[in-house]
Order: C-alpha cells, then sequence, then structure tokens
C-alpha cells in the first residue's frame, strides 16, 4: 500500500472526512478518500485510486491498536462510472440505497477456526439523492454528495443499515449481509 495513501486514511480515520471534497486527482497524488466509518476498535476507509488511469475504489480496514491505527488488509475492484458526480433521485422505493459490495478480514489470526475468530466487516454502499444520513447501530452516517458511504462492523450479524431523508424520515432499511445488484 502506497505510504502516503496509508497516512491518508489514518487522518481521515482520527480527523474523519476532508470538509472540502475534492472531485478531482492532484498532480503525484493518485487517490482521493471517499468515505469512512468507525466502530469500536474497527474502522474502514474507502479511497478512489487513479490506478493507471482507469478509477478503483478499494476499501481498507484498520484496527486501533494503542493509539494508532493499524492497517489489517484491504482490497479494491474497477468501477463501472466515475464516482464523483451529484447522485441520482431513486427511480423506486429498492433504488434508495444499494450494497454493491462487502468484505471482511480476520483481527485476530492467531485463531485459526472461523467461528472463534474476530472479524471486522464492511459493506460498500451507494444512496440516491433523496438519502441524507444512515443510521447503523444507533450511530447516523452521512451521505457525500457522490452517495458512496461505507459501513463497517466487528459482529457476526451484518446491521440492518436504514437510508434517511433530510427531515429524519425513514425511507428504506437494507440488510448488508450480502450484496444487492438491481
Amino acid at each position: 500500500m502506497d505510504k502516503g495513501m496509508l497516512a491518508e486514511c489514518r487522518r481521515v480515520l482520527d480527523h474523519g472526512m476532508p470538509q472540502e471534497a475534492r472531485t478531482t486527482f492532484e498532480a503525484g497524488r493518485g487517490y482521493l478518500p471517499l468515505a469512512m466509518d468507525r466502530s469500536g476498535e474497527g474502522g474502514a476507509v474507502a479511497v478512489l485510486s487513479d490506478h493507471h488511469g482507469d478509477p478503483m475504489i478499494m476499501v481498507h480496514l484498520f484496527k486501533k491498536r494503542g493509539g494508532d491505527w493499524e492497517h489489517r488488509g484491504g482490497g479494491g475492484a474497477g468501477t463501472i462510472d466515475y464516482p464523483l458526480i451529484q447522485r441520482a433521485p431513486a427511480k423506486g422505493q429498492e433504488d434508495y440505497l444499494r450494497c454493491p459490495g462487502n468484505g471482511g478480514v480476520l483481527m485476530n489470526p492467531e485463531h485459526r477456526l472461523p467461528w472463534t475468530g474476530w472479524y471486522l466487516r464492511h459493506a460498500d454502499l451507494t444512496a440516491s439523492a433523496e438519502v441524507s444520513r444512515v443510521r447503523v447501530r444507533g450511530r447516523l452516517i452521512e451521505v457525500p454528495f457522490h452517495g458512496f458511504l461505507i459501513v463497517v462492523w466487528s459482529g457476526r450479524r451484518a446491521p440492518l443499515v436504514e437510508a434517511l431523508a433530510e427531515d429524519g424520515e425513514p425511507l428504506a432499511t437494507l440488510d448488508v449481509s450480502g450484496p444487492t445488484f438491481h
């Protein structure tokens, strides 16, 4: 992982997303933070990477240890469309919130059996223009202008994510245990 990108991910986990969202890559800097979430000792940061001219969304997972964020793994995939554009309105109930992918890492590798390990999991989400924030297990996550966000959890069961309108009215609820492609 690029040391500059790793430092940026840690900065985002410590201080939150930058107030001013960049929409283009800076010279010599082939990545932009897209979204982040923290839950307990775990955190995740999604970055848009300019991978040889092809935009790719990468998600990196971290564990808080001794006051520092330790990188535990991550991965990425190519994007279909350049994601840093305004969100489109929903065409139907199922379009308010989607989960195009999810993943996770084993946080205590000394436990080889799946049922004895502690996993940090994440879900990638896309929100329509009507969604202002999402509620996940009591915490609120603001939806950025581009609509891409990430949710992280460490329990065995995936959380339900509730899409909320600007006035706080619930629009839809989504189980993020698996990808939803509509």
